[in-house]
């Protein structure tokens, strides 16, 4: 895995890991905020 992390094939591995765990990060928080206010009611 170290000799992955030279050269722009890491970044670019790195972009893609980063995208797709932001957008999985960001569906978990919506879906606790709506489970959050649905059990408030």
């Amino acid at each position: 895995m170290a000799t992955s992390a030279i050269g722009p094939a890491f970044l670019t591995q790195t972009a893609v890991f980063t995208a797709q765990f932001t957008a999985s990060f960001a569906f978990a928080i919506l879906l606790s905020i709506l489970i959050d206010i649905g059990a408030s009611n």
